[in-house]
């Protein structure tokens, strides 16, 4: 079901039972004087990098979930992300590896060697994200069996 709009005029159950089973919820208002509906929004705009029902989206960084359109915040969050520690993104993959070799005990036995080499940073974000959305693909698919 798509709720194209909210009414804060039912009952609480209702509210919650409608909030529950719409798949997009607007909140909107009415203005008493001139009982006129309009929505209710603060005007700002947002980049959505994760993907939901309602959009695709997408990002190869980790990046938040949503972040206001403005390039100095969109480059500051991409700056903190690349800018990373390699030790600990190693350290954060070498944790993922049980659930990698579940997986895929080839990968997860090959990821293990090649992270013992020298690596560049940028290297090892690549292969952290790789590693990430192996890991969520396959839970995913594990779901929706």
């Amino acid at each position: 079901m798509l709720a194209d709009a909210f009414d804060n005029s039912t009952s609480g159950a209702a509210n919650s039972l409608h909030r529950q089973s719409a798949e997009v919820v607007r909140q909107e208002t009415t203005d008493e004087k001139t009982k006129k509906t309009r929505a209710v929004g603060d005007g700002s705009r947002v980049v959505l990098t994760s993907p939901t029902a309602g959009y695709d989206a997408k990002t190869r960084l980790p990046l938040p979930a949503e972040i206001p359109l403005e390039w100095a915040v969109i480059q500051e969050a991409a700056d903190g992300v690349t800018q990373r520690d390699p030790a600990k993104m190693i350290v954060e993959i070498r944790e993922m590896l049980p659930k990698l070799a579940k997986i895929d005990a080839d990968k997860a036995s090959k990821l293990e060697k090649w992270l013992t080499g020298d690596r560049s940073a940028d290297d090892i974000l690549t292969v952290l994200d790789r590693t990430r959305t192996t890991i969520a693909v396959n839970a995913e698919n594990e779901e929706n069996k």
